[in-house]
């Protein structure tokens, strides 16, 4: 905790004594009326629901010794009902029963209905399902016969929750649409508001992400709007539990820590122990063992505390879930699988009792996996194989697929690869069901989705690699392929499909790119104003929370009927847009004689390279894993991003670079054409690698002579040398790119925009020049340089491939170079655009939080700030054959680039709006080296060389230019700068 910083610990403790403060003061004074007007029990359930359990307590009190029976027997329902708030289950069912005495005698069946429902929830509380389910169907039948629906619509939506914990999933939906129909019906906003949060969280549990996030949302804003204060927080750790089953953790866990300081607040054990488990859970997928240990110790004895089974059994699966693999600082026996097992079969022991087959079968995971970590990979498997029966026959496809992995697991440790294969493919089925049902997210979303269960991917392609294709009858190699291309940068294939399918449309049918521009705006939207209503918070804001959840339902039903209108009178769009999976000869269809696309795929243990040609296929595997592939980027990367001076370049060592070419490339030498065009899928840190910069053996020791300095570097044996080469984030995402139609003509050859005017603080590089000396010249293309630097030399760089390609572009110079303009401008129809300015990563400026370019910073009118970031990129139109960002790290994040989706960043999103090709640099770049790639890159394109090609020749050319005294040999000069994209 940080110095100065509150313990939330004492906050709850606090609220619960004002609450037990306030039970003894009113048990001294029995006789003290504190209720105020005509006692309506609906007023004091929805006080309760409030969370102003202070309020209720003073109101109900009083009314035990005064007034009727009917009175009384209220009073003593709205103080079971209290109770049952507070996790008070003695207390609660005192106060119950005594209300079931006098509802008897009474003979009102609304009330015992009432009382039933609440003696239900007391018994699911503690797991006693049976007796919870025998008394909510004698609920149900009370409630048929009273004249108001709200006690049925309640008893309906508990039964729901208790057959969707049995595993009756069927049950449950009928209760559910039952107890919908009828609180739309009824009209009670209240009841209508907890009908569509039992609803949210039956799709959550079905793994029905889109409706699941719509209908907590709209539940949460219907609770604010009722003032519901503990459904409030229960729907916010609700959709804190969606981001965190969707893998995002960073939306995930202020949701947690939100909901957490809610329900101590209102001193609710219960909500405080669920808040405690999901925070654990998230910390420990965040790989912070010591911080879920923390949560989940605290979760258990809160749980103990007060009976609450339901958060003592999920906290002990946490905690075996901790001591099955992990290490803690200070546990000197972790991990160790026994006490593992004991912690989960102590929890399956609560689920079975209480009939919790949910609970149950994934509490069952746990215990398979601790079977595998005590090398028991049989028993395990057997275990998997029963949950995964018992998952089929409820519809948990959440559950099914990780039964079938750990299934798959078990079988791979026991040496039957082919079976463990089937397992996998299994598993891979299902969850491809769930990702399809993820359609409609935003694309961060699914993006994260698949990133968070790529272990399942990589563990199928090392079992497939060990499968003899004679025993399966299958070719496992291809099948190998095609899981790589499932588990990474789907989103970005799926994104240029989308965008060659917008850029068609608008080609073939005005009608049709209406819909899709008016879809897109509609999504864009839909995102801002959802952020909106979870922000929310202010009581006084109501009237604002309802037009916006207004708003919210009205735009979703509009977005609804164009997708519709969209599949029905467009449906080869409908099919561009959504493309299906593909196979090794679909690539190979695509693919030119001279092409071969090399897509590596980098697993824990090792990796392996998939080599594609027009008529031949091959998979090789690498004894490199993860982190090793990492540490070796890493280490040729480093020095070449970090170069300030030039006693820098002079430190640089080529060993790097000899050794990732001997572990990526040499081993796969004898595949590969001697010359040719390769094009290359990174994956993980290798998409921030440059290949034109590996050397395909050491160089031999340079002589001191005279000439100028790293003129020993341009004889050295590059890869580059030998091959053109170009980069795509995956096989799908050359395939999407392929498959779309090029433009017939262009309107125009360049759009340029540079030398941007940073206002009078900038300085021009002559004057960096002389204040830094040569390296002052050399580097101000950088952002390393305090403040930005004006780069008077981009607008020479810009005249001159405007001269080359005819002398007709539009070059944006100064305060023209601007944020502004670049909207201004129709792009469509140019063939080439270039952005030559400063490039900045996500944080380089306090006022940015993502990847974007300078552009002008005067004159520029109110919400307009200069810079083109990667999410405006995404609003522009173009259908460029190619952009060239002339700048400094536009091919993303390295950070980024791990996560599994390609290149990120500036380069994404340019290929999104609409560009077929990229140039993009990994590091700072050098500004007048820049000039004179750019410039010889051109004159290479205007001479009919194909991209890539065009691109290696520039290289060669800069490495021959001698400015100021140096040879631009060094590879800080020329290797940066890449090609990404399809290399035609």
């Amino acid at each position: 905790m940080a110095p100065g910083c509150r313990s939330p610990w004492r906050f709850a403790d606090a609220a619960q004594m004002a609450v037990l403060a306030l039970l003894a003061l009113l048990a001294a004074y029995p006789h003290c009326s504190l209720a105020q007007g005509p006692f309506r029990l609906e007023e004091v359930e929805v006080t309760i629901r409030q969370g102003a359990y202070v309020d209720a307590l003073r109101r109900l009190r009083p009314l035990l010794n005064e007034g009727s029976d009917e009175v009384r027997r209220d009073a003593l329902i709205g103080l079971g009902h209290l109770h049952t708030a507070l996790a008070d289950p003695n207390k609660a069912k005192d106060y119950l029963q005594q209300a079931h005495d006098l509802a008897v005698r009474l003979d009102e069946p609304a009330s015992r209905a009432r009382i039933l429902i609440l003696r239900a929830r007391l018994d699911m509380l503690q797991t006693r399902y049976v007796r919870a389910q025998e008394e909510l169907e004698q609920a149900r039948a009370l409630a048929g016969q009273a004249s108001g629906k709200g006690v049925l619509i309640e008893a309906l939506l508990w039964h729901a929750e208790l057959r969707q914990r049995q595993g009756d999933s069927l049950d449950a939906e009928r209760s559910l649409n039952e107890a919908l129909a009828l609180a739309e019906k009824h009209g009670d906003r209240g009841v209508q508001a907890l009908a569509i949060a039992q609803q949210a969280a039956f799709h959550a549990r079905r793994a029905n992400y889109q409706p699941a996030l719509d209908l907590w949302q709209q539940a949460l804003g219907r609770f604010r709007s009722e003032g519901y204060l503990p459904s409030e927080a229960l729907a916010i750790l609700s959709l804190g539990e969606l981001n965190a089953e969707l893998g995002l953790l960073g939306d995930a866990v202020p949701l947690f820590v939100d909901s957490l300081k809610r329900f101590r607040t209102l001193a609710d054990p219960v909500g405080e122990v669920r808040a405690l488990i999901r925070l654990g859970h998230a910390h420990l997928r965040l790989k912070e063992p010591d911080k879920a240990i923390h949560y989940a110790e605290t979760a258990l004895a809160t749980a103990r505390k007060r009976h609450d089974y339901v958060g003592e059994g999920e906290a002990l699966v946490q905690l075996g879930e901790l001591w099955l693999e992990h290490k803690v600082q200070g546990r000197m026996l972790m991990p160790d699988p026994g006490v593992a097992l004991k912690h989960l079969k102590s929890a399956m022991e609560i689920y079975r009792d209480a009939g919790d087959r949910y609970a149950e079968s994934r509490t069952y995971l746990k215990v398979g996996a601790a079977y595998l970590a005590a090398n028991q990979p049989r028993v395990a498997a057997r275990v998997f194989e029963e949950v995964g029966k018992g998952a089929s026959q409820t519809g948990d496809e959440e559950t099914l697929w990780q039964a079938l992995r750990g299934e798959g697991k078990g079988l791979a440790m026991a040496a039957l690869y082919a079976e463990a294969a089937k397992r996998y493919g299994g598993a891979v089925a299902v969850l491809e069901r769930a990702y399809q049902r993820t359609a409609g997210l935003d694309r961060e979303a699914r993006s994260a989705f698949l990133g968070d269960r790529r272990g399942l991917f990589e563990e199928y392609i090392d079992v497939l690699l060990k499968v003899q294709d004679a025993a399966t009858g299958e070719n496992a190699l291809m099948s190998a392929f095609g899981i790589s291309e499932l588990a990474r940068s789907r989103q970005f294939s799926e994104m240029l499909a989308g965008a060659g399918a917008e850029r068609a449309a608008g080609r073939e049918s005005p009608r049709l790119r209406e819909l899709v521009e008016r879809e897109r705006l509609l999504r864009l939207d839909y995102g801002l104003l959802t952020r909106s209503l979870v922000s929310l918070r202010a009581s006084d804001q109501r009237q604002e929370l309802s037009s916006l959840q207004e708003r919210q339902r009205t735009l979703r039903a509009e977005l609804d009927r164009i997708q519709a209108d969209i599949d029905r009178q467009f449906p080869k769009y409908a099919e561009l847009a959504k493309p299906r999976q593909f196979t090794v000869q679909d690539v190979q269809a695509l693919l030119a004689p001279d092409e071969t696309l090399l897509s590596y795929f980098v697993m824990r243990d090792q990796s392996v390279v998939f080599i594609v040609k027009r008529h031949s296929f091959h998979a090789v595997p690498l004894a490199l894993g993860r982190a090793a592939v990492r540490q070796l980027v890493d280490r040729f990367r480093r020095p070449l991003a970090e170069i300030q001076n030039l006693d820098d370049l002079r430190r640089w060592k080529p060993d790097a670079a000899v050794e990732l070419y001997g572990k990526l490339v040499a081993v796969i030498a004898a595949q590969l054409p001697k010359q040719g065009q390769l094009i290359v899928a990174g994956d993980d840190a290798l998409y921030t690698l440059p290949f034109e910069a590996l050397l395909v053996e050491k160089p031999s020791e340079a002589t001191a002579g005279t000439g100028p300095a790293f003129r020993e570097y341009a004889d050295m044996p590059w890869l580059g040398n030998r091959h053109s080469i170009s980069y795509v984030p995956s096989a799908g995402a050359l395939l999407a790119l392929r498959r779309e139609s090029r433009p017939g003509g262009w309107r125009q050859a360049l759009i340029a925009f540079a030398d941007p005017d940073f206002g009078s603080d900038s300085e021009a590089e002559s004057t960096l020049s002389t204040k830094g000396g040569l390296s002052g010249a050399l580097l101000a293309r950088s952002t390393g340089i305090k403040g930005i630097p004006r780069l008077a030399e981009t607008a020479v760089e810009v005249a001159a491939v405007n001269g080359i390609l005819g002398g007709k572009g539009q070059l944006f110079l100064r305060k023209q170079a601007s944020e502004g303009r670049v909207y201004e401008t129709n792009l469509m129809g140019t063939r080439y655009l270039m952005f030559s300015t400063h490039g900045l990563l996500g944080g380089d400026f306090t006022s940015l939080g993502q990847p974007a370019l300078a552009l002008s910073l005067v004159n520029n009118p109110a919400g307009v700030d200069g810079f083109l970031t990667m999410s405006e990129v995404l609003g522009l139109r173009m259908d460029a054959d190619m952009t060239v960002l002339s700048a400094c790290n536009t091919a993303g994040e390295p950070e980024n680039a791990r996560g599994g989706e390609g290149f990120a960043g500036l380069t994404r999103s340019f290929m999104y709006a609409g560009s077929r090709s990229l140039v993009v640099s990994h590091w700072p770049v050098g500004s007048q080296a820049t000039v004179a790639l750019m410039t010889a890159f051109f004159k290479e394109l205007a001479a009919g060389h194909p991209k890539a090609a065009a691109l290696a020749r520039a290289r060669q050319k800069v490495r021959l230019t001698v400015q100021q005294g140096l040879q631009l040999a060094h590879p800080f000069f020329w290797a940066p700068f890449v090609l990404v994209g399809d290399p035609r």
